[in-house]
């Protein structure tokens, strides 16, 4: 009776829907909080939710503080007295949770059958799936694999000098299958440890082959007679036998030891290749860019082969690609570095030594060479023939002063037929 007097202020459905509030915050168990929902869910829901005064975790004892609303005073109900209330809601309430717990039981009771009814995984399934899986992972480990190696392999690649790619390029095409190296690294000058290396045809032959000496470029600064071994090939495959020749480069040397170092080679050939399966009578000189110049100073110079008791006459003929020969005064970076502290400047000139019994020339460019301009072939040219000489020119459209040497190898032939117009200098020229 105490217990019901708390209440006598309130009126009807008020009191309910209060003491449901109070109810519903109170953690005495699962039934007592479902009932005061109840209870809540039929009442007035104006009415503020009520707070507990003591610390979570002690029902025994603690009270539940239940403000009223505005102009009512808030009271405080311990846990025993909403317990004895919760005993005397209206059936009607009860009733209704009684319902609702009915419907729960059921849905519960619904979800336990259908998962009863599911069937049970299947091992091969799960073991296809874990196969899958595994495979899967396998082919990621592996392209990954692959990825880093190709990229590593581009990087190396790219790392080497244009000459090198373009061999390493020409090496993996078919083609050029009569050709081998006869000798690697042979040694023409002891002191200075500089070498040569030689191509022959792999078909044997029972006469001596005509001897081209190939001097490559690079702007006196850059390259390496291993650089151009698909020169070496390209010839050798027509039938020649090709010797590949180092020599000295800036900035450890400057003009003229590289023109020391190219005499001394051709020298060296003219007496060793005979042994080898070379006619030394047919010797033919060739180069590209700093190359050519160097070839055709021997040709024209004759100081150069004379030190090493030659003369011009050796040479059968020069093919000379893009090569600079009228270049004085000195504008490029490059002809400043190798040339610019000599003290004749006019003796380092191919132009300059014109003359009507030099070798035969023949003079190649591209038309949009821009590095090495056309003009130095065409006006060597002119001189030569002024004087009675014998020299030929050839220009090449659409083609720059790279496109003439990658012309000679396998994949780029197409873009020019600088091969085959040497051949057939050479083979005028014997």
């Amino acid at each position: 009776m105490r217990h019901r007097s708390l209440f006598s202020p309130l009126e009807g459905e008020k009191r309910l829907g209060l003491a449901a509030g109070c109810l519903a915050s109170l953690s005495e168990g699962a039934s007592l909080r479902e009932e005061a929902a109840t209870i809540a869910s039929i009442s007035d829901n104006r009415h503020p939710s009520p707070s507990f005064a003591s610390a979570p975790g002690q029902a025994q004892g603690r009270k539940l503080h239940c403000p009223l609303p505005q102009g009512e005073r808030s009271f405080e109900l311990s846990s025993s007295v909403l317990v004895s209330l919760s005993r005397h809601v209206s059936p009607q309430v009860r009733h209704q949770t009684e319902r609702s717990e009915a419907r729960d039981n059921a849905k519960t009771k619904r979800l336990s059958l259908t998962l009863a009814t599911l069937p049970a995984p299947d091992p091969l399934a799960k073991a296809l799936k874990t196969h899958k899986r595994a495979y899967a992972m396998k082919w990621l480990i592996s392209f990954g694999i692959v990825a880093i190696a190709v990229a590593g392999f581009a990087y190396w690649f790219f790392s080497q000098p244009g000459p090198q790619q373009l061999d390493m390029v020409n090496n993996v095409i078919p083609g050029d299958g009569n050709a081998k190296m006869l000798v690697s690294g042979q040694v023409y000058d002891e002191e200075l440890g500089l070498g040569l290396n030689i191509w022959t045809p792999t078909e044997a032959s029972d006469d001596p082959l005509p001897v081209v000496v190939f001097i490559y470029g690079g702007g006196w600064r850059d390259g390496s007679k291993d650089q151009y071994a698909f020169v070496g090939r390209a010839l050798a495959n027509r039938g020649y036998m090709v010797v590949l020749a180092d020599y000295r480069l800036y900035p450890a040397v400057q003009f003229p030891a590289f023109l020391e170092d190219s005499a001394k080679a051709v020298a060296w050939v003219h007496d060793n290749i005979a042994p080898l399966g070379g006619d030394p009578d047919r010797i033919f000189l060739s180069g590209q860019s700093a190359g050519a110049y160097n070839v055709m100073m021997l040709a024209l110079d004759q100081q150069w082969l004379g030190r090493h008791g030659k003369t011009t006459d050796l040479i059968k003929g020069v093919a000379a690609l893009a090569g600079p020969y009228d270049f004085y005064p000195f504008t490029s970076e490059t002809t400043k570095n190798s040339f610019g502290s000599y003290d004749q400047p006019e003796m380092t000139q191919p132009v300059n030594f014109a003359r009507a019994d030099a070798p035969p020339l023949w003079l190649s460019t591209g038309v949009d060479d821009t590095q090495v301009k056309p003009r130095n072939s065409r006006t060597l040219r002119d001189k030569i023939l002024d004087l009675g000489g014998d020299a030929e020119y050839t220009e090449y459209p659409d083609m720059d002063h790279l496109e003439i040497i990658m012309a000679i190898s396998k994949p780029f032939r197409s873009k020019g037929p600088v091969l085959e117009d040497m051949i057939g200098f050479f083979e005028s020229r014997q």
